[in-house]
């Protein structure tokens, strides 16, 4: 954390840059508590204030490794889809200091010039930001997404793929409550569960979605790919749902700057190769350093 409001320091005061420092060294800085909460209710990551407020200083970098990933992953006879989640903080905005960032601007350039040099890439800033308020994409009390910013993903992915049908059976949703803290709850010491619907997928025999380790398309990710899962309720579980085609999911926390490696070492385990891998991280990731393979 102190190297972190240092490196904001140096930067913010050699560059001349307008931003409030009080107000970056305020949330940057203090100690304790990786959250805090807006006026209007919605909780927030800390951290996540760098990414916003502070230049992406290893694009160059980051963008050489995607592509050789994506090259690499080509030998092997794999399509590669790069989907970074919008983070939290540029889609709701509701804070003011959110909107005197350029993070988004940043991620924009990254993924163009991405998709520029042959990469499949999925920005779904545009569409977060044209349902932000009709839909409940983020979780208030979560740094992850909600039922909807799951649903509006794997609505854009499987147009994206426009794969035929691969599966006899039918899958649709049923609702159910569940209980849950949010991570960012926990990080406020609020000990209370909060109740919530969740829509689960299931077959035609209730029978809640299931993984196929056989199948073609992949989902590799972070904590994105993991929400709602256990609950047949996650990206995986709505790609299956909208384009009936089995997915299987490979989690790890680390598969946003660690992901290239811990990919291909999960290749190297696995004897049928998926025709498709859905690499899913937070946006934030991209301002850290990939780790090259």
């Amino acid at each position: 954390m102190f190297t972190l409001y240092a490196t904001a320091s140096i930067w913010l005061t050699s560059n001349s840059i307008p931003y409030n420092l009080h107000t970056l060294f305020t949330y940057v800085k203090t100690k304790g508590q990786y959250a805090f909460t807006a006026p209007d209710g919605w909780v927030f990551y800390r951290p996540s204030l760098s990414s916003i407020l502070l230049p992406w200083r290893y694009t160059p970098q980051n963008k050489t490794i995607i592509h050789s990933l994506n090259d690499s992953l080509k030998s092997l006879g794999i399509n590669l889809l790069v989907i970074p989640v919008p983070d939290k903080e540029n889609i709701i905005q509701t804070y003011s200091l959110f909107r005197t960032g350029n993070a988004s601007n940043q991620r924009i350039r990254l993924i163009k010039s991405l998709a520029a040099n042959g990469v499949n890439v999925i920005d779904l800033n545009s569409e977060f930001i044209k349902n932000r308020n009709k839909e409940q994409l983020y979780r208030k009390d979560d740094t992850h997404w909600d039922q909807d910013g799951i649903r509006l993903c794997a609505k854009v992915i499987s147009r994206k793929l426009n794969i035929p049908d691969d599966l006899e059976r039918k899958y649709h949703l049923k609702d159910t409550i569940i209980s849950e803290q949010g991570d960012l709850s926990l990080m406020m010491r609020d000990s209370i569960p909060k109740s919530r619907t969740c829509s689960m997928i299931v077959d035609e025999n209730e029978r809640p979605f299931t993984e196929s380790r056989k199948s073609k398309i992949i989902i590799f990710g972070d904590s994105f790919t993991n929400a709602n899962r256990k609950h047949s309720a996650g990206l995986g579980a709505y790609i299956t749902f909208l384009s009936n085609n089995p997915t299987a999911t490979v989690f790890s926390l680390k598969a946003n700057i660690d992901g290239p490696r811990l990919l291909l070492k999960y290749l190297n385990t696995t004897k049928d190769h998926p025709k498709i891998i859905i690499w899913v991280f937070t946006s934030r990731s991209l301002f850290e350093k990939i780790k090259p393979f």
